[in-house]
């Protein structure tokens, strides 16, 4: 399991709010370069009826990020 206290940036009193928690993106047994993990999630995102806007937002927010894993886990269920 992936454990969401010891990724930079995020807090342990604070835990991340998904905006999409329906959604599960597995990252383990993956490729786990950037571009992989950001398709990855486009697909998703988009096979769940998201508007291509916010998919377009996502992908903007994580090609910014210091951290993707974090970026990821604001947007979808991450699992490993």
């Amino acid at each position: 399991m992936i454990d969401r206290k010891r990724i930079r940036g995020v807090s342990e009193r604070m835990p991340i709010e998904t905006k999409y928690p329906a959604i599960t993106v597995r990252m383990t047994g993956e490729n786990g370069d950037a571009f992989d993990v950001i398709g990855r999630v486009s697909r998703a995102l988009r096979r769940a009826g998201v508007p291509s806007a916010e998919i377009e937002q996502f992908t903007a927010e994580a090609t910014r990020s210091d951290n993707l894993l974090a970026t990821a886990m604001r947007w979808v269920n991450v699992v490993d």
